[in-house]
């Protein structure tokens, strides 16, 4: 089976694991969240309460940790208006942004 067919499905179980992901990430942050970390997330994910969570927690550990926010450029072009919401998040956060396409 072909997973990536189905592009639907591909991008819910994506999302799920972006989800539980950033929720272990978080779960142990002074374990997990001591480097610069490079994430490839879908722009749902960014703008969801996980991911406000996720950020919470990097802000407790005191410590200043580089994120990295990678979203694939077919989605950004999908959805500009959540790109841009992203944008703000990223700001807000001091997170950097990267668009990227497979290839």
């Amino acid at each position: 089976f072909d997973l990536a067919s189905n592009q639907w499905l591909f991008s819910y179980l994506t999302e799920q694991l972006d989800s539980r992901v950033l929720k272990a990430l978080a779960k142990q942050p002074n374990t997990h969240l001591i480097e610069p970390l490079s994430l490839n997330l879908h722009i749902a994910t960014v703008l969801s309460y996980d991911f406000e969570e996720f950020m919470h927690q990097i802000k407790k550990t005191g410590k200043k940790i580089s994120v990295v926010m990678e979203i694939q450029a077919h989605e950004i072009f999908m959805n500009m208006r959540g790109f841009e919401q992203v944008l703000g998040v990223a700001k807000r956060y001091g997170c950097r942004v990267c668009g990227w396409a497979d290839q």
